[in-house]
């Protein structure tokens, strides 16, 4: 069995071992349009082209018959589920200030939220990544084995969250103009915009003054 699980959304899908789920991307392909264990429906989408290895939105749908649990509620049932009915959505898009976050201290340091996974083994033990440090290193999801990403094996739970990564805001506004002008309109991710920034030529020896 293989588990995908969202945080935040209280979303669970489980679903049976099988040899072409190799990568996350393919998990995510089965989880996708189909009820998980509490009654919620996911759908996501990727990156435009050629970065469409990576995530762009998430979103999970509770109907009146979902009973949305997490594991505080699992470990005790007198807890009431968290998650009304209702859309519970996210796009990682830099050039959207909802997607800013506060430190919430005078002065303190803002942020952007980003979508990232972990796959996390049998054992609990994290296999994401590659090389010899796997926390440092994320692959695109569309990658297994051959390409540095461990294939998915039994047992494992890829878990989604969304990750603050402070720092970034001043760089992003002095840029935004190249931002919204490249993305023509659509979401735009944070390794996206890197990937402009490169293609660009834009001096990031600055991204966290």
């Amino acid at each position: 069995m293989i588990t995908l699980d969202i945080t935040g959304f209280y979303y669970s899908f489980q679903v049976p071992y099988r040899n072409d789920l190799k990568t996350v991307f393919d998990l995510m392909k089965a989880a996708m349009g189909e009820k998980s264990n509490n009654g919620g429906i996911m759908t996501f989408s990727l990156e435009e082209p050629p970065k469409d290895d990576f995530l762009s939105s998430i979103t999970v749908k509770y109907g009146p018959t979902g009973k949305p649990t997490s594991r505080q509620t699992n470990l005790d049932p007198t807890i009431p589920p968290l998650r009304p009915t209702g859309t519970y959505s996210f796009t990682d898009d830099v050039t959207k200030p909802a997607n800013r976050i506060s430190s919430g201290e005078p002065g303190g340091v803002p942020g952007l939220l980003t979508w990232q996974y972990y796959i996390i083994d049998k054992n609990g033990v994290l296999q994401s990544g590659a090389g010899s440090d796997r926390k440092r290193t994320i692959v695109p999801m569309k990658l297994s084995d051959k390409n540095g990403q461990r294939a998915l094996q039994d047992g494992d739970t890829v878990v989604w969250r969304l990750v603050g990564i402070f720092g970034l805001n001043q760089f992003f506004d002095r840029n935004m103009k190249l931002l919204v002008e490249k993305s023509n309109g659509k979401p735009l991710g944070v390794k996206a915009a890197f990937e402009i920034f490169k293609a660009e030529k834009v001096d990031l020896s600055s991204v966290f003054e």
